[in-house]
């Protein structure tokens, strides 16, 4: 009788390591399954700026323009905004003065309510306007034109509407003249300098000082 219980004990213990075992590999298999499986959205790092960029180009200029950016932003769009303003600074230093704010700060919000842009924190002003009608490059007839918001998120502008609007503001200042360069090469030689520029700034866009 001794030995028959001896047996199933044997028996019941030899089933339950069974049993963790085949949990443990579950848990394994589940683990591998997630580090395998592409991050949501929901999960993807944020990008938190702790130090704007420094003011660039010259503070006596006659055009500023202004980028508002995100001090937390679930995509790195201020980030990228901010390569754009670095870029810009260097690009036209005596003749545009480049600042700064966080969109979502108390100055920056201040600053938009000014602007009258509401329900914003992500975008560019130049002169205090946001609101241009340009030259649409991708137009399919000459001379065609159409509206952009550079305070607005869902306006999708480019590169060369915002060297039409940035122009049509020079324009403006004693002399008439707008950019010293076409589109194409106002957008060349800004995509080339923020390549640079990615090589420099950490990519989490924590401190874009340098």
């Amino acid at each position: 009788m001794s030995s028959t219980k001896a047996r199933r004990s044997k028996a019941v213990a030899l089933a339950g390591l069974v049993v963790v075992a085949a949990a443990a590999v579950a848990f394994l298999l589940v683990q591998n399954r997630d580090s395998a499986r592409p991050v949501a959205s929901a999960e993807k790092k944020r990008f938190w700026i702790t130090k704007l960029p420094p003011a660039a180009g010259s503070p006596q200029a006659r055009t500023t323009v202004e980028f508002f950016v995100e001090h937390r932003s679930p995509c790195n769009c201020s980030y990228e905004l901010s390569l754009l303003g670095r870029a810009l600074g260097e690009l036209e230093p005596k003749r545009l003065h480049v600042v700064f704010w966080g969109g979502d700060g108390p100055d920056g919000r201040e600053r938009l309510r000014k602007l009258r842009a509401l329900g914003t924190q992500l975008g560019i002003a130049i002169n205090g306007r946001s609101k241009f009608r340009v030259i649409d490059a991708h137009g399919t007839s000459a001379g065609a034109t159409k509206d952009i918001n550079l305070l607005l998120r869902q306006h999708l502008w480019t590169l060369p509407d915002f060297y039409y609007a940035l122009s049509e503001e020079l324009k403006k200042a004693p002399g008439g003249k707008g950019l010293s360069m076409s589109a194409s090469e106002f957008e060349s030689r800004l995509s080339a300098r923020m390549v640079k520029l990615r090589l420099t700034i950490p990519s989490d866009g924590s401190d874009l000082t340098r």
